[in-house]
């Protein structure tokens, strides 16, 4: 009952706190560990029954919800998330995040950046593509100066775009590795 009580009380501060991206993360999760838990119990009728329902959900939720469908569009079509000819109606973290993974893609893809990384100090690259092709704060009408601009910084608002920004691919890899040792790990325990 206290593990309970105690993810309703997460649940909730995720939810006023705005935080979409740990309830989506939550109920993931939720529904992989059922998947688990059938697998392991062998009832495969009631897995693929489970699984051809989560299938149908999300992709009615892509069909039917407009942002959920351009994400889904541009991911399929290798576009980028480029913003500039899009009008910003809200000044909202969705279209800031999408503007700053376009910037990070466009720091990775600058040299041998993707491979080597752009180093722990990549602050100012992704800053000058930032405020120069996505200069929402003009935009919004408030004209900050470039001390002000200089102070405030975006990462990639992405772990592992983050890691690969950083430490190039092979930090990439060996990041993904261990999340994939760890999980092999789990699923051979239990």
């Amino acid at each position: 009952a206290g593990a309970i009580l105690l993810m309703v009380y997460m649940l909730y501060f995720a939810y006023i706190a705005y935080a979409k991206m740990a309830i989506l993360g939550f109920l993931v999760t939720l529904v992989v560990s059922f998947m688990i838990y059938l697998l392991k119990e062998r009832k495969y009728l009631l897995l693929g029954t489970f699984m051809i329902t989560t299938v149908a959900c999300v992709g009615a939720f892509v069909v039917y919800n407009d942002t959920a469908r351009m994400i889904v569009t541009k991911i399929a079509r290798y576009e980028s998330f480029d913003l500039g000819n899009r009008q910003w109606v809200y000044f909202l973290s969705l279209n800031m995040r999408y503007a700053i993974w376009d910037c990070s893609w466009f720091v990775i893809s600058q040299d041998y950046n993707w491979i080597l990384g752009a180093g722990l100090n990549n602050q100012e690259a992704l800053n000058n593509c930032y405020y120069s092709t996505y200069d929402v704060w003009t935009r919004h009408g408030v004209d900050l100066n470039k001390d002000i601009r200089n102070h405030v910084a975006f990462n990639a608002h992405n772990e592992f775009l983050q890691t690969w920004l950083n430490t190039g691919l092979f930090g990439l890899l060996a990041l993904v590795s261990m999340y994939a040792a760890s999980t092999i790990r789990s699923l051979r325990k239990y």
